[in-house]
């Protein structure tokens, strides 16, 4: 186990206050993905998607919630440091980095899959699904790199992550339900994997400790 005991700042902020804006960040980096990801499917699923014009207005929606992405997580950065003491370094930066590469990555595979089923509905929900487990794939591994300088097992994070997409098919069915399911799902999401992020930092904070009692006992 590699030492990660050292710790840049002092916690302030406590369990439930951590989970709280956890959630909130969380929430709102789902619903910008899922309004980009679906607004660029629509348009680019429509007879003159392929067209100049809806191909720059997906390119302009993709810079405004590459825009939000980046101050979200930077929320996010700032939310572990207050109750970890720990500063993950280039959060922001690289959270917004393969979020945008996970989405291009997402409607490079979903595209083809879109235009042969555009007359099935269920087809379509699918292949939003999937769009949200590429992106959230790609953006979980980089964050769980970002973080494996600090805690151990961060693979349980990217898993998490991933899992939590099936949330959003508890609202599909009623348009609603799918548009509160845009707000509900990935605050699910963010309890789980705000969870998971304390569980694991607790687990590596207890490593420590018992690495430094065996140093000091020998």
């Amino acid at each position: 186990m590699v030492d990660k005991s050292k710790y840049e700042g002092r916690p302030s902020t406590g369990f439930f206050k951590f989970l709280a804006l956890w959630i909130l960040w969380s929430a709102g980096i789902g619903l910008v993905t899922t309004v980009v990801l679906g607004t660029a499917l629509a348009r680019l699923g429509s007879t003159d998607g392929l067209q100049l014009t809806s191909l720059l207005m997906i390119a302009g929606e993709i810079v405004i919630g590459a825009i939000a992405l980046l101050m979200l997580s930077r929320w996010q950065s700032q939310t572990i440091f207050k109750k970890t003491g720990r500063e993950i370094k280039r959060w922001a930066m690289w959270s917004t980095v393969s979020w945008v590469v996970g989405l291009l990555l997402a409607l490079i595979i979903t595209l083809p899959i879109l235009l042969d089923n555009q007359e099935n509905v269920f087809a379509m929900i699918g292949v939003l699904g999937l769009g949200l487990a590429i992106i959230y794939a790609v953006n979980s591994a980089v964050q769980s790199w970002l973080l494996s300088t600090h805690i151990d097992y961060t693979w349980m994070y990217i898993m998490v992550m991933v899992a939590s997409v099936f949330f959003w098919a508890l609202f599909v069915g009623d348009p609603r339900k799918i548009a509160i399911g845009g707000l509900v799902a990935p605050a699910l999401q963010g309890l789980f994997s705000g969870i998971t992020l304390m569980w694991l930092f607790h687990l590596s904070k207890l490593g420590n400790i018992a690495i430094k009692s065996k140093n000091e006992s020998v």
